[in-house]
């Protein structure tokens, strides 16, 4: 008996360990991968500044103090935040009666996989701004004078509303098509 309770003390103390380890890793990745590239494009065309004499090109100490910003407060922020969802977590409870056995889900046609709609999601805002595009693109490049910028706002706002019914109603779509991989596309029409 008591070596049944060490090793159920030992199985549940490795788990907590383990499931610790993924939450710290989780915790480090999502901060390195989410600022690294950014970071490291940052580095690459500041170089390229310094090297072309470029008085855009941000001196080192300004690199340095923005290095100490993200380690002193992005970086324990991210701990804090990782923390307070760890301990505020509960227990999954799913939003509808789900089933534990899965089901055939059917091929979706061409026009619902990924490129049609990823162009679907573009053309559609595009075509809502195309003429004013025009109008803006002849008084930079024409020269001509820009004087209709009270349109030019309608159309932004036009833009905003095309905008976000073409990612209402795309989502629906994959939705109602049962597409259980709708969310790796829903951030396409954002």
């Amino acid at each position: 008996m008591y070596v049944t309770k060490l090793k159920y003390l030992f199985f549940n103390g490795s788990n907590v360990a383990f499931c610790l380890h993924l939450q710290v890793r989780n915790l480090l990745l999502t901060g390195c991968l989410f600022c690294g590239p950014l970071f490291l494009t940052f580095c690459f065309l500041n170089t390229v500044a310094i090297a072309y004499s470029a008085t855009a090109a941000l001196p080192f100490g300004t690199i340095c103090v923005i290095v100490l910003i993200w380690t002193l407060v992005t970086f324990p922020l991210l701990v804090l935040g990782g923390i307070a969802g760890k301990n505020s977590k509960s227990e999954f409870q799913a939003p509808c009666r789900t089933t534990k056995y899965p089901r055939e889900i059917p091929p979706l046609p061409w026009y619902r996989r990924t490129v049609p709609q990823m162009a679907m999601a573009g053309f559609l805002p595009f075509s809502a701004i195309y003429i004013e595009l025009y109008y803006i693109f002849a008084s930079v490049w024409g020269h001509r004078i820009y004087t209709i910028y009270s349109i030019l706002f309608i159309v932004f706002i036009i833009l905003l509303i095309v905008t976000a019914f073409i990612t209402v109603a795309l989502t629906y779509f994959q939705l109602a098509a049962e597409d259980h991989e709708w969310w790796w596309r829903y951030a396409i029409f954002l």
